[in-house]
């Protein structure tokens, strides 16, 4: 890569049949992750759901990956919404006049089963 940092591998080729892939603003991760990896730890507890966050930064953020079934893969995505929505603000994501910005998660698909999601003509 540029300036001898190595360029990310693609993190989208190894996910699990079945995984669910997001992902996450980096900028609003910290909050997610907590003290020592304890936001993490809770929403596990909390779902019953295998899931892993890539350490390295892709396309502006961090790559999560949930594991099936969809019953758990479900439980984890509310209480990560909810998480991700309580959060502090950081001032970079407020707008001029001071509101905040919508918090944004990006779905990766298979290419395969976009013709599903997006319907066929």
């Amino acid at each position: 890569g540029m300036g001898g940092r190595p360029l990310a591998p693609h993190p989208v080729s190894a996910a699990p049949v079945g995984s669910a892939r997001l992902l996450l603003e980096s900028i609003r991760v910290g909050h997610l992750v907590g003290k020592a990896g304890a936001g993490l730890r809770d929403i596990r507890k909390e779902s019953g759901a295998h899931f892993e966050l890539a350490r390295g930064e892709w396309f502006g953020g961090r790559l999560l990956t949930i594991r099936p079934p969809v019953a758990k893969q479900l439980r984890c995505l509310d209480l990560l919404c909810r998480k991700l929505g309580s959060g502090p603000e950081p001032s970079s994501l407020r707008s001029p006049d001071g509101t905040s910005c919508p918090v944004h998660l990006r779905v990766l698909l298979p290419s395969e089963a976009v013709g599903s999601v997006v319907g066929k003509s």
